[in-house]
């Protein structure tokens, strides 16, 4: 393998909507990428690069062969995205965070741990924090509400501990509400969007429920900023997020706007989710300073691109929003 350490990247999870497009990002930027797919992925969002990426069959369940792959890939850089989550506002069986977040994340550190790699992100979640009553900040005291925010908060100390006792440059992300092109269809932009754009009725809780939402292209940067720093910063947990938290009546009202659509917003047609919190953004002052990142894209902007992507899969014939 003659590709430079630092120019060798293992991206798990590339079959996500987060990791396509770091995926991408990183051939766009002349990385030799590697991914891992298991027997069951849907690599609907990468079918267009897959002839450009290094695609290795593995599970981050099966340690052992783990370890072989990833001593034959000897990746200098590490995105680790694979993730168990939370679709349509419903989580997935309990067993199956636990495996896929917690001991997943595990056994990515133990493979890794032989290699004198120069990065690895671990991807955590605002989920971690559970409610607060103002920005959340890196300090707060974790107090997830969720059995995926308690796995996320796990995965997300298992990569401190990491840092801290072994010396690995690892640096951990927690997401806020990422949306963009590719999105899981259940999530609140791609699903309004698609709805608006067949004129359909769109159905939702609660009107005044609030997330902050950071537009895809953003939290790339972010991942790709850490690459150059995490030696720096090993072991820290950093909030990638707008810093300004949205209500779902104004991203849903804007989307209508933008579109021109008059499809009907139907409030209280499903039932309101119990994670759900009166504030809910974060603060980004942490971002600025270690990583010198701040969101570029604007809400609206964003939107606007978004909305732009689904038309054309819709002339396209595709589904707006879901897997061909």
């Amino acid at each position: 393998m003659n590709t430079p350490i630092e120019r060798r990247a293992l991206v798990t999870g590339a079959t996500g909507f987060v990791g396509s497009h770091l995926a991408r990002r990183l051939l766009r930027d002349g990385y030799d990428v590697h991914i891992l797919l298991r027997p069951s992925s849907r690599p609907w969002r990468i079918s267009d690069i897959l002839p450009r990426v290094r695609a290795h069959t593995g599970d981050l369940l099966d340690l052992d062969a783990l370890k072989e792959r990833v001593a034959s890939i000897r990746p200098g850089i590490i995105f680790h995205l694979a993730n168990a989550g939370v679709y349509g506002g419903r989580h997935l069986p309990e067993g199956d965070l636990t495996r896929v977040n917690f001991l997943g994340t595990q056994h990515l550190l133990a493979a890794c741990r032989p290699l004198d790699y120069l990065c690895l992100v671990n991807t955590g979640s605002s989920a971690e924090y559970g409610p607060k009553a103002g920005p959340m900040s890196e300090v707060d005291a974790c107090d997830p509400v969720t059995p995926y925010g308690i796995t996320k908060l796990a995965s997300t100390l298992c990569g401190r501990i990491e840092a801290r006792t072994r010396g690995k440059p690892v640096i951990s992300l927690r997401l806020f509400s990422p949306y963009g092109p590719y999105d899981d269809p259940s999530r609140l932009v791609s699903y309004a969007v698609a709805q608006a754009l067949r004129g359909a009725d769109i159905e939702l809780a609660d009107p005044g429920a609030v997330r902050d939402y950071v537009h895809i292209d953003d939290v790339v940067e972010a991942f790709m900023l850490c690459v150059g720093r995490a030696a720096r910063h090993r072991g820290e947990i950093v909030n990638i997020g707008s810093g300004a938290q949205t209500s779902v009546s104004t991203v849903v009202g804007t989307i209508l706007s933008i579109t021109g659509s008059r499809s009907a917003v139907r409030w209280g047609a499903v039932p309101p989710r119990a994670f759900d919190a009166p504030r809910w953004e974060a603060d980004i002052r942490a971002a600025r300073r270690l990583l010198g990142w701040g969101p570029r894209i604007s809400l609206e902007e964003g939107l606007r691109s978004t909305i732009e992507w689904h038309r054309g899969r819709l002339s396209a014939s595709a589904p707006p929003g879901a897997p061909p």
